[in-house]
């Protein structure tokens, strides 16, 4: 079966034939996925990413953080996308960049209020890993809000994706439409700050 679209059941969040949540529905909270992420999290800590090196303990790696990305067009983005995680993780940029790009001509991953999620699975991925890129120029992504998107978080996950994998994405979801975590994000000015504000949010929902 293809997941590039992930699928999960109704009482997580609505799905579309073709893909992720459709464009306007209500995302879960974040208490409401909360235990289901946290026992992937537990997961993550016990494992690695892959051959190349990226920290066990956290979803999004240093080394995947770009704030200074000059792209032109979404393909550009998500070709630079797949030049870190090929990086970092040791996948095909190639084929990450062709994942996300069949998610994203799908459906829309943004989220509104300059931000989005773009995601897919890939085989070659041992645990569900992120990178956030900043645009130097916003990108059109056809938002529900007609924003243009600066802020990428990025979250792939092994093929074929779990239920718990889309609890993962779900809570990602929820946090990037809290507004005072947006405004926390937009304030980061360099990728040490920005790792740092994910890094304790995962462990402040751990607690």
């Amino acid at each position: 079966m293809d997941m590039s679209g992930w699928r999960t059941t109704k009482s997580t969040i609505q799905a579309s034939q073709g893909g992720s949540w459709r464009t306007g529905a209500e995302p879960p909270s974040l208490e409401a996925v909360q235990k289901r992420v946290e026992e992937e999290l537990d997961h993550q800590k016990s494992g690695s990413a892959g051959t190349n090196g990226a920290r066990a303990g956290t979803l999004l790696s240093p080394e995947c953080i770009d704030l200074d990305v000059s792209a032109s067009t979404n393909e550009d983005l998500v070709a630079i996308a797949g030049a870190l995680f090929h990086r970092a993780y040791g996948l095909s940029a190639s084929k990450v960049s062709e994942r996300l790009w069949r998610r994203e001509r799908r459906q829309t991953t943004a989220l509104g209020y300059g931000v989005a999620l773009p995601h897919a699975d890939i085989c070659g991925l041992r645990r569900p890993a992120a990178a956030f890129l900043r645009c130097r120029e916003p990108l059109d992504f056809a938002a529900p809000d007609r924003q243009p998107v600066s802020d990428v978080l990025i979250l792939m996950v092994p093929r074929p994706a779990s239920t718990r994998h889309f609890d993962l994405l779900a809570y990602y979801h929820s946090l990037l439409l809290n507004v005072l975590f947006r405004q926390k994000l937009g304030a980061c000015a360099d990728e040490s700050a920005v790792w740092r504000l994910f890094e304790r949010h995962e462990c402040r929902w751990r607690l």
